[in-house]
C-alpha cells in the first residue's frame, strides 16, 4: 500500500511541474510573438520563437 501511494504522489509531482513548463513556454511564446508583431511579419517570428524554445 505505501508504494502504491507513494508512486502516485510522484505521478501527481511530475503532472505538476510540467504543466507549470507548459504554462511558462506559452506565456513565452505569447511574448515573443506579441514582440514580433512590432518587428517583423509575424510568421517569420513564430518560427524563430518556437526554434528558440525548443532548443532550450
Amino acid at each position: 500500500m505505501v508504494d502504491v501511494s507513494s508512486s502516485v504522489v510522484v505521478v501527481t509531482m511530475v503532472d505538476v511541474s510540467s504543466s507549470v513548463v507548459v504554462g511558462k513556454l506559452v506565456v513565452i511564446e505569447s511574448l515573443i510573438v506579441v514582440a514580433g508583431a512590432r518587428q517583423t511579419p509575424p510568421g517569420t517570428m513564430v518560427e524563430r520563437g518556437r526554434l528558440a524554445l525548443f532548443q532550450i
